[in-house]
């Protein structure tokens, strides 16, 4: 019923049966470009930075720099707090996850081969 409303026969008779005309067609994908390059273009650059991070081995240097001083209580709110401020700098959390997970995954094999303390 809506598509049905939407259907202008005042446009004349050469274009029956179309919905725009073929530049309100081009004109419409160039704006719905515009929108989503944006988006697109920061996650590409936040990835790029995440392949650039692990070619520079940032787990290990994080692992080597803060696994003795952190614990695995004291973990994921470390964790939680760095992803939030790249995150926010950044303002992509796909690419937060991609910069973070590898070195949080280092970060926690080095916590966790520390003797765990239960008392």
């Amino acid at each position: 019923v809506l598509y049905a409303l939407q259907y202008d026969r005042s446009r004349g008779a050469g274009l029956d049966g179309c919905l725009l005309r073929p530049s309100e067609t081009i004109a419409a994908m160039i704006n719905g470009t515009k929108i989503y390059f944006e988006g697109i273009l920061s996650l590409l650059l936040a990835f790029v930075f995440a392949y650039n991070l692990r070619s520079l081995h940032l787990a290990t240097w994080c692992a080597d720099a803060l696994g003795n001083s952190l614990t695995a209580s004291t973990l994921p709110t470390v964790v939680f707090c760095l992803c939030c401020i790249f995150s926010l700098a950044t303002g992509t959390s796909w690419g937060t996850m991609a910069v973070f997970f590898p070195v949080a995954a280092v970060l926690l094999k080095t916590v966790s081969a520390h003797s765990v303390d239960t008392q």
